[in-house]
């Protein structure tokens, strides 16, 4: 089965896209959605991703990181020019629902870029005082407006909105234009009995709208891909349905 990495990161490394390429080919994962969050995250910058994509444009799709409250809609236009496919964002200055973004909500959607944004907690880092972090601002719920004033904006949720996973796939039932991935979440959701993901997932449809991603480092890629098995061979998830959250719906999103 084909598989499409929704969510994974430029780490500051030597030969990490080396790396992650092969870790990844050898997981059966065709498709790498990579992002560089510069001093955000110790990762490499949206520069250093432009050149993995012109390097290994079979493999690497770039998602370009945007700073709400900081960078304009203007951005979104350069990165898509640079062959950027997606953007990605984190620590957001207010809500992920404030008007303030719309411009850049509204111009990702115009050039059919989809945007990966983190939901839930974050792990903490030094710099989370420069950066005036606050989790809050990133709960799933603060998604719904977006895809309801933009509904041609494909919407991806990292980590199942750890800990309001009940938010999450409430917003992603609501809205046909949310996915959520389960990077992060999967560590604690493949260990529980079923019935816990039952409950959450009570709006049928909510199962067809997660996605796989990593988002961890290219040694635990087979890891991740043994998890989401285990998770799904729990729950009597269709072969339909695995072939969805793997591929298909990262696919679709992408519109390759």
């Amino acid at each position: 089965m084909q598989i499409i990495d929704a969510h994974q990161h430029y780490y500051m490394e030597p030969q990490t896209i080396e790396n992650l390429i092969e870790k990844s080919k050898m997981a059966d994962i065709t498709k790498v959605c990579l992002s560089g969050l510069g001093d955000y995250s110790c990762d490499k910058y949206n520069e250093d991703v432009r050149k993995a994509i012109e390097k290994y444009p079979d493999t690497i799709i770039g998602f370009g990181f945007i700073r709400l409250g900081i960078d304009t809609w203007h951005l979104v236009d350069e990165l898509f020019e640079q062959g950027f496919r997606g953007l990605k964002t984190i620590n957001p200055r207010k809500n992920y629902s404030d008007k303030e973004y719309y411009p850049i909500y509204k111009r990702a959607e115009e050039l059919n870029m989809p945007i990966l944004f983190h939901t839930g907690i974050k792990i903490f880092s030094p710099q989370d005082v420069k950066h005036d972090v606050a989790c809050e601002r990133m709960r799933p719920i603060f998604l719904d407006a977006v895809a309801r004033a933009f509904p041609r904006l494909n919407i991806i949720g990292a980590h199942l909105g750890v800990p309001w996973y009940n938010e999450a796939c409430a917003v992603s039932e609501e809205n046909p234009n949310v996915y959520f991935d389960l990077s992060g979440a999967i560590n604690i959701l493949y260990k529980l009995e079923p019935w816990f993901f039952k409950i959450l997932t009570y709006w049928e449809m909510a199962k067809g709208k997660f996605v796989f991603g990593v988002d961890d480092h290219y040694e635990r890629i087979p890891e991740a891909v043994n998890k989401f098995n285990i998770l799904m061979d729990k729950l009597n998830f269709s072969q339909e349905l695995r072939e969805k959250i793997f591929y298909g719906n990262m696919e679709k999103i992408l519109g390759l």
